[in-house]
């Protein structure tokens, strides 16, 4: 589900249609995670099992399955308005992004088996009675 779809077609590689036949909750991996890096507002994307993209100026970097680098991601510097450096770690964004998707499908699912095993009840649905009359008409 895309809550920010201008952030969403900014980040991804993957067009609406492409993304909505490929992602289910079921499946953990066909989620992405899109973000903006507050330290400087930057875009970053987690796609299939730990795939990354990020922005450093305006440029935009990709790691593909993260998982398997045997050393840490590391940090990024940003200056902000102010002048002010301030550093933020790769390695904290995936590992939040993950979480982030992790619990989004943890609570759709049991949303869905929630409503699966509640009883429905039954709608009790009103009808209208009609009275005879019994007054007549002349012509």
């Amino acid at each position: 589900i895309e809550t920010e779809p201008e952030l969403f077609a900014s980040c991804s590689l993957m067009d609406h249609g492409q993304y909505s036949r490929k992602a289910h909750v079921s499946t953990i991996s066909t989620l992405e995670v899109a973000a903006i890096v507050k330290a400087n507002q930057s875009q970053f994307n987690l796609s299939d099992q730990t795939t990354i993209r990020y922005q450093v100026n305006d440029e935009w970097k990709q790691v593909l399955n993260i998982e398997q680098l045997d050393r840490p991601l590391g940090t990024l510097t940003s200056i902000n308005n102010e002048g002010i450096e301030r550093d933020y770690s790769l390695d904290q964004l995936v590992e939040e992004a993950q979480l982030v998707r992790e619990q989004y499908c943890r609570t759709i699912t049991s949303t869905a088996l929630g409503f699966k095993n509640r009883p429905v009840p039954e709608a009790a649905v009103e009808v209208p009675v009609i009275e005879k009359s019994t007054a007549s008409c002349k012509y």
